[in-house]
């Protein structure tokens, strides 16, 4: 079983427009072969969070593959005020998307300096 959490930050002025993509991406996504689960929801005004749950990687894979996705990710690009936050479970293991390894690699230099195991470095401003 695969867990995925995907956290969306949005500009605030394309929040209308980024909410027009979901309920298609999500009606599809919850059809595509392996979904357990495929969740959406608002953690602020602006930012917005995917749970999701997959049989297998290849799966999950083949989802990222498929038109819907593709299409809905090539239509936020220009709407979202960061990278897409797509954290990955596997059978109890926690991995970064491909993306993501440059905030993994702080994560795990601030928890061995820190002394606080798997929390990422505090926003600097």
């Amino acid at each position: 079983m695969i867990g995925v959490y995907a956290g969306v930050s949005v500009k605030p002025e394309h929040v209308e427009e980024f909410l027009k993509t979901i309920e298609p991406l999500v009606t599809a996504s919850r059809q595509d072969e392996g979904n357990v689960s495929y969740d959406f929801g608002a953690v602020s005004d602006t930012d917005f969070a995917f749970i999701e749950r997959w049989e297998s990687q290849e799966l999950l894979e083949k989802h990222m593959g498929a038109e819907h996705f593709q299409k809905a990710v090539a239509a936020w690009e220009p709407l979202l005020s960061s990278e897409l936050d797509v954290r990955i479970v596997n059978s109890g293991t926690f991995v970064y998307h491909p993306w993501r390894r440059a905030q993994l690699l702080a994560a795990r230099l601030y928890a061995r300096s820190s002394g606080v195991p798997n929390r990422p470095p505090p926003n600097q401003a």
